[in-house]
């Protein structure tokens, strides 16, 4: 009898967390927690973000249709979802899957949330009213229907508008903060871009130039790194002759011969002025020669519309000591040779 008594005493407890009196978990609830353990693993994971989305939306679903049969309750109506799914096990349920979301914030709909934009701020704002609507809509019909002398039909017209409204709201929200949010990131990627870029010949910048050669000695001592220095013959003149106008020309086109030379992995930036370099990772002395006589021939073969423009070349390869400065400094010394040996020509840093 003694047991009988203290298993009666406990089953209110139990029935709060959606057991019954022998300590079982029902259906309902099992679904649930089974379904956010899968929301765990799939957060753990990382991968699969839609399925991860997906099954917290479901387990949201659940817990708040319990959530809005307690304004049944309070209506003074009976709630048998409850007796499946109690309000303490839904909310506990939320609490879990808005955990869960926040463990890995920068994926997912947990983004909006946590953007740095009005629409993440209206977002933050929106989350707990958004949970309590459940409850004030079917409180409300309820309460209308008793007041007002609803018919059954009316009310579930009522109730299929009003959740209809609601949720179309919400994915118009979510919609325009996803709007918002991708038009953020294109404004600035495309300000990250500009500032890496320059203006004239779209090359990479000097600040772009001195981040990849600090990444590459950041890398380790080993990684090897081929340098072209690049300097366009007698430029002064040719602008003198033919206007700045036309010389801008001329480095737009040598923009582009000089990428088409190059690999996809390789680094084409303008130095200064008529002034380009030219990083090849993993390049050795021949990999250099080969590249350096390929823009010698590119610019030979090229059909320049005033005159025949040239250009001479400095390579040096990465050695054991060296600096990013050191290692520009011998292809500049290099340029300077192949400036002094008659221009139109490459010079690899070494004895002469």
């Amino acid at each position: 009898m003694g047991h009988v008594l203290q298993a009666t005493e406990y089953a209110p407890d139990a029935r709060w967390l959606g057991m019954d009196a022998s300590r079982r978990m029902n259906e309902l609830a099992a679904l649930a927690f089974m379904l956010l353990g899968l929301v765990g693993a799939a957060a753990i994971m990382g991968r699969a973000i839609w399925l991860r989305e997906a099954l917290v939306v479901i387990v949201i679903g659940i817990a708040l249709a319990s959530w809005a049969s307690w304004g049944l309750v309070l209506a003074g109506e009976e709630a048998n979802l409850l007796r499946r799914l109690p309000v303490v096990t839904a909310l506990l349920l939320l609490l879990l899957c808005l955990g869960w979301m926040s463990a890995v914030p920068t994926t997912g709909l947990t983004r909006i949330a946590v953007a740095d934009s009005l629409g993440g701020a209206f977002a933050r704002r929106l989350i707990l009213p958004a949970l309590l609507l459940p409850v004030l809509i079917t409180f409300s019909l309820a309460m209308g229907q008793s007041r007002l002398g609803l018919s059954q039909s009316l009310l579930y017209a009522l109730t299929a508008a009003l959740t209809g409204g609601v949720i179309t709201s919400m994915i118009v929200w979510v919609a325009f903060l996803l709007d918002r949010s991708e038009r953020l990131r294109r404004t600035g990627a495309a300000a990250r871009t500009e500032a890496d870029t320059d203006g004239l010949t779209r090359l990479a910048n000097r600040r772009v130039l001195d981040g990849a050669l600090g990444r590459i000695w950041r890398d380790g001592e080993d990684a090897q790194l081929a340098v072209l220095m690049l300097d366009l013959d007698n430029f002064k003149s040719f602008n003198d002759s033919f206007g700045h106008q036309a010389g801008d020309e001329v480095l737009r086109e040598t923009a582009g011969l000089l990428r088409a030379a190059v690999r996809p992995g390789d680094l084409v930036a303008r130095y200064g002025g008529e002034e380009f370099v030219i990083l090849l990772p993993g390049a050795d002395a021949a990999a250099a020669r080969r590249v350096g006589q390929r823009v010698l021939e590119a610019f030979r073969a090229n059909a320049w519309p005033r005159r025949p423009v040239t250009i001479s070349i400095g390579a040096a390869v990465r050695q054991p000591g060296d600096t990013p400065d050191s290692l520009l400094q011998r292809a500049d010394a290099a340029l300077y040779r192949s400036k002094q040996d008659g221009r139109d020509r490459f010079t690899a840093d070494g004895p002469a």
